[in-house]
């Protein structure tokens, strides 16, 4: 049923069981898991491509804003870059409303958790809540209270999920605005969710560390470091006034 082979499997050289596919899971062997992890980490790099793929989509919605959603979600990516934040935040600004091309009503929570394994809990919470605290600029339209943000003011990422909503998110609608293209974010892209920090089965967590269980690094492989600092370049020291990023009048 299985036979050892040697194969280059993107991040180890080692002898390598070539198992065959089981047809239900209680009669699968530990060979065989092995072989699915080491073809899953190889498929990683997937990841990211279907991220940008659903971001290109974002430019089919516009449902009656200034802009589409993808060029909103350009706009709170550039907005959040030039206010100095880590890659993980700018990533998780540009993919904060992914979650609409597959349903508005959710998409909060749908964004958060494609992002939850890739970065670290502050800013999965940011997102997962960021229409709690956007709404205190349009829910008393709606009758609504609008200062639902009040519910997390002891969480530790209160001030980012207020910068987020106050000065990112609820910002970029504007038209004259110059967004960075969204080329100009693939490789951060890219780098965020190259490896998963963590992996989720139901409400519990396995975090990569020394101590990780031999299945998880079998099927991720190495995880990229917790924060890491951008290594896209910026192009800037200091981050310019926001304000410079408005197309003039005559462009």
């Amino acid at each position: 049923m299985t036979r050892a082979t040697l194969r280059d499997n993107g991040f180890m050289h080692e002898p390598i069981l070539s198992a065959t596919t089981f047809p239900s899971m209680d009669v699968s062997t530990p060979e065989q898991w092995q072989q699915i992890g080491i073809e899953t980490a190889r498929n990683q790099p997937r990841v990211a491509e279907s991220i940008l793929s659903l971001m290109s989509c974002l430019e089919d919605i516009t449902d009656g804003f200034a802009v589409n959603q993808l060029e909103h979600s350009l706009q709170t990516a550039t907005r959040a870059e030039l206010a100095g934040a880590d890659i993980e935040m700018v990533v998780a600004s540009l993919c904060h409303d992914i979650g609409k091309v597959i349903s508005v009503a959710n998409h909060p929570a749908i964004a958060a958790e494609i992002l939850r394994p890739y970065v670290r809990d502050e800013v999965y919470k940011v997102i997962l809540t960021h229409q709690d605290f956007q709404g205190r600029h349009y829910y008393h339209h709606f009758g609504l209270d609008p200062d639902l943000r009040r519910h997390y003011k002891e969480a530790p990422w209160f001030e980012l999920a207020q910068k987020f909503a106050d000065e990112w998110d609820q910002t970029s609608f504007d038209p004259e605005f110059k967004a960075e293209p969204l080329k100009h974010f693939e490789p951060m892209v890219r780098e965020v969710f190259a490896q998963p920090q963590k992996v989720f089965f139901s409400q519990s967590e396995t975090v990569f560390g020394d101590d990780r269980p031999k299945p998880i690094f079998r099927l991720f492989g190495e995880s990229r470091p917790l924060a890491q600092p951008c290594s896209c370049p910026r192009g800037r020291a200091h981050p310019p006034d926001v304000s410079s990023r408005r197309r003039s009048s005559s462009s």
